[in-house]
Order: structure tokens, then C-alpha cells, then sequence
């Protein structure tokens, strides 16, 4: 009993960490949402122009950027990867309250291939 009890925990526990990416929506909504408490945070100047504050303007646009982006790569022969989705948001999360080039460049190298060639 236990045993199934710490492996139903265990089996919960990487499901909600690992995040459900298994398609490009749910990625964008989480992508988005790091993006903009990461903006709020590192360029509040920015943040406050362009969404005046609005955390849900800035989400709403930011998933826009992504479906776009998107859109563009699967006309390129491009398709969406959940597990590089999955390392993307990770390196998202651990930087989402770092300023600074090296925490955007962490960000930048593990995106830079969400999609991939089919």
C-alpha cells in the first residue's frame, strides 16, 4: 500500500512538473505566460507601454506571436516537438525572474528548436 501510494505521488508529481505539451496551444499558453512575468520583471518600463500593466493583454499577445511563429514553420515543412517544448518552458520557468543576457541567451538556445523537421 505504500509502495502504490509513493508511486501515484511520484507519477503525479512529473506530471504536473513535466507539464502537458503534447501539443503546440498548451505550450504557447505557458510559454507566454513566462514571457510576460519575465517582461514584468526584467523591463517593467516596457511592460507597463506596451500592455499598461494588463498581465492578460501581454499573454494574449505573446500567444498570438507564438501561433504566428507557428504558422510560419509548419508552412516551412516545420513541426512542433513536445519533448524540445518541454526543455523550452523548463529553461523558461528557471529563468523567468532572472534579468539579464545570459539568463535570455539560456532561454534562446533551449526554444530555438520547439520545431523541427518532419
Amino acid at each position: 500500500m505504500f509502495r502504490r501510494g509513493i508511486l501515484t505521488a511520484c507519477l503525479l508529481a512529473s506530471g504536473l512538473l513535466g507539464g502537458c505539451y503534447g501539443n503546440f496551444d498548451s505550450f504557447a499558453q505557458r510559454k507566454a505566460h513566462l514571457e510576460c512575468v519575465r517582461m514584468k520583471k526584467c523591463d517593467g518600463d516596457a511592460y507597463q507601454n506596451y500592455y499598461r500593466g494588463k498581465a492578460d493583454r501581454c499573454r494574449d499577445d505573446r500567444e498570438d506571436a507564438w501561433h504566428d511563429f507557428n504558422a510560419i514553420a509548419d508552412a516551412a515543412g516545420l513541426e512542433y516537438d513536445p519533448e524540445e517544448g518541454r526543455l523550452c518552458i523548463e529553461a523558461a520557468y528557471e529563468n523567468r525572474r532572472v534579468c539579464g543576457s545570459d539568463a535570455q541567451e539560456e532561454i534562446n538556445e533551449a526554444c530555438l528548436v520547439v520545431n523541427i523537421w518532419d
